[in-house]
């Protein structure tokens, strides 16, 4: 119960969130076809591939003979992880083995990043494995 003389609450800077049928050109749910919305990571895999083919795919055969050795069930998977020209908010960043030598910091070797925001002011990420 909040008296006359109490203030109300402030709502924190961030996350912002927008309530979507505010929102001008996003789609409902009624809007997206089953087949997206239910197997989002086979359409969006489907589409780099179809990107990738244009360009010459990139495989490292290393790489997955490592996974194979180090966890052979995880090793018989499907892919779906792929990567993509640009950032996307909700994304994982890997850095390469040039990280250290790009942003100048050899602590950011096989950084793994959650980009929270992303857009024309700026991007947030929160490091997951240091």
């Amino acid at each position: 119960m909040r008296h006359r003389h109490q203030a109300a609450p402030q709502q924190a800077p961030w996350p912002h969130r927008v309530k979507r049928q505010h929102c001008r050109g996003l789609a409902d749910e009624a809007d997206v076809p089953p087949a997206i919305s239910q197997d989002w990571r086979s359409f969006r895999a489907a589409l780099v591939a179809g990107s990738r083919q244009a360009r010459g795919g990139e495989q490292s055969e290393s790489n997955q003979t490592l996974l194979h050795l180090q966890d052979p069930v995880l090793g018989r998977e499907a892919v779906w992880a792929h990567s993509i020209p640009d950032a996307e908010q909700g994304g994982l960043l890997l850095a390469t083995r040039q990280a250290p030598e790009v942003l100048m910091n050899d602590g950011l070797e096989q950084a793994v990043v959650f980009l929270a925001s992303h857009g024309p002011e700026g991007s947030l990420g929160l490091l997951l494995n240091k």
